[in-house]
């Protein structure tokens, strides 16, 4: 399985889908949040793969948990109520005007 692939389009999804959910007018400050928490994973998940890789001996081994961890974010995305998670956007957006 090419991972590349399926991350590149996950990766595209993620930003669609959260654009999606943000208050009007708003998208700046939450881009803003998604942006660190996006750089954040920058760190993290190359930690996690090279103490993978020195614990076991073999990069392999990392990559089963990259799709792992791929195939858990599945459920959380399609459980998300996305009619209410933009009512809620805009309720929340002009209840603080």
């Amino acid at each position: 399985m090419d991972i590349g692939s399926v991350y590149g389009a996950f990766q595209g999804y993620a930003r669609a889908f959260y654009a999606e959910l943000l208050p009007p007018g708003e998208e700046a400050r939450w881009y803003g949040l998604f942006s660190i928490t996006d750089k954040s994973s920058s760190f993290i998940g190359p930690l996690i793969v090279g103490l993978i890789a020195d614990t076991t001996g073999n990069i392999r081994y990392a990559f089963f948990f990259l799709v792992a961890m791929i195939w858990m974010a599945v459920p959380v995305l399609m459980s998300v109520d996305v009619d209410k998670g933009r009512k809620d956007a805009r309720d929340y957006r002009y209840s603080t005007t």
